[in-house]
């Protein structure tokens, strides 16, 4: 068996580079989540995300969203759309309301090429919530840790940013590990996760950062929080639906 080995005299210095670096800062190559308690809004920020990404004519961008549907995200982002001072591209945000059911048949090359291919147009795939796409057990820490590898690979292939939406567990402390659901490897494994409240007293939403390998709080001016208005007025998220379960590839615009 041949190992690639590089020496380090002749590797060359480089930073990873980031999306969306004035609003959530998701780096290029690798996986993201974003997590926070029920209905405090994380498919709020993620559209509004992909709206602010979607003023740049040149870039395309895919939301799975299983627990709303399209009517329901197209009243959200009007509502947000009314924060933004530039007229993004809806034509260049695809959403698929149903769930791509990701199972053990990953682990595979010709599953893993597949959705790598699926995924390859868009600069930023958003998948909410992780646990809709996951067919197996979300607390095995190995099958964890090897999704979120095989994640991160398509992520690199693709010159991408993925971005998983994650819920708090009901009970939870302030360590990083603890506050999400699921095995400690998802925690492990990504390299920036950021949280989500909402402050009621000032109406605007926290997003803290709660892992930082990459140095995404440069971008946040070297703080680890940051308050940001998602709506004009406050809005609460949709009530959610249960997934579809099957995989679909079909994508609409917003």
């Amino acid at each position: 068996m041949n190992y690639f080995k590089q020496d380090l005299l002749n590797a060359k210095a480089e930073r990873t580079e980031f999306l969306l670096e004035n609003l959530l800062p998701l780096p290029i190559g690798k996986v993201s989540i974003l997590s926070a308690s029920g209905s405090v809004g994380k498919t709020s920020l993620a559209l509004k995300c992909a709206l602010d990404l979607a003023t740049n004519e040149d870039v395309q961008i895919l939301m799975h969203l299983s627990e709303d549907s399209m009517g329901e995200i197209k009243l959200r982002a009007d509502e947000i759309m009314k924060t933004m001072n530039n007229k993004p591209y809806l034509s260049k945000i695809k959403i698929n309301d149903d769930s791509v059911i990701i199972d053990k048949t990953l682990f595979t090359q010709e599953r893993m090429e597949e959705l790598k291919e699926y995924f390859k147009e868009y600069k930023l795939v958003v998948l909410d919530p992780l646990v809709a796409f996951i067919n197996f057990n979300e607390n095995d820490n190995k099958e964890a840790k090897e999704f979120v590898s095989i994640l991160t690979h398509i992520a690199q292939e693709n010159n991408q940013a993925i971005l998983f939406l994650h819920h708090h567990r009901k009970k939870s402390n302030d360590d990083e590990e603890a506050i999400m659901r699921g095995a400690s490897a998802f925690a492990h494994a990504i390299r920036v996760h950021y949280s989500l409240s909402y402050d009621k007293n000032k109406n605007k939403h926290i997003i803290k950062i709660e892992k930082d390998n990459l140095n995404a709080k440069y971008f946040l001016g070297g703080v680890e929080e940051k308050e940001i208005q998602i709506f004009p007025t406050k809005e609460k998220e949709a009530t959610q639906r249960k997934p579809i379960k099957g995989i679909k590839w079909k994508t609409e615009t917003i």
